[in-house]
């Protein structure tokens, strides 16, 4: 499970990633759901691995930006912020041992 908390004033999704895909989109099998129209139902994936994450688009229908730049695939940082059909995603923390079991 990956630790998500929505701001209750700007509405903005605050992420932990850890180890491991998290799978983004309206589709209810996806690991975070956004429900939101302009949110495609499997809309962009994140990798993270070996103290890096990375963000790629699905071939969404709005597709996916990075502090406010279009990508396709692109490494992410903390304190990014991903856009996904108007809807704000924070990185806030990249943690890839978290989903590690010895």
């Amino acid at each position: 499970m990956r630790p998500a908390t929505k701001d209750a004033v700007n509405q903005t999704l605050e992420l932990d990633l850890q180890h491991g895909i998290l799978t983004i989109g309206r589709a209810l099998d996806n690991d975070i759901v956004l429900d939101n129209p302009d949110v495609s139902e499997y809309h962009a994936k994140i990798v993270t691995y070996f103290h890096m994450a990375l963000l790629i688009d699905l071939s969404s229908t709005t597709g996916s930006f990075l502090n406010g730049r279009h990508i396709i695939k692109h490494t992410i940082k903390e304190g990014d912020t991903i856009t996904l059909g108007g809807e704000d995603i924070l990185i806030r923390n990249i943690n890839p041992m978290l989903g590690k079991t010895a």
